[in-house]
């Protein structure tokens, strides 16, 4: 995730918006480690999950 957020921003991508399973404790806190700040979540009916967003 970090060379990924480094070369977004390289490119002037901003702000970059990650999304996970919010039950995936394992990848929240691999978001929230890397800046990423939790600002919704929400259903997706298409695929049947809870999305949080970052």
């Amino acid at each position: 995730m970090v060379l990924t957020l480094a070369k977004a921003l390289k490119r002037g991508i901003q702000p970059i918006l990650v999304t996970c399973n919010p039950a995936n404790r394992a990848s929240v806190k691999v978001m929230q480690k890397n800046g990423g700040v939790p600002t919704s979540e929400s259903y997706i009916p298409r695929i049947n999950q809870q999305v949080s967003r970052h």
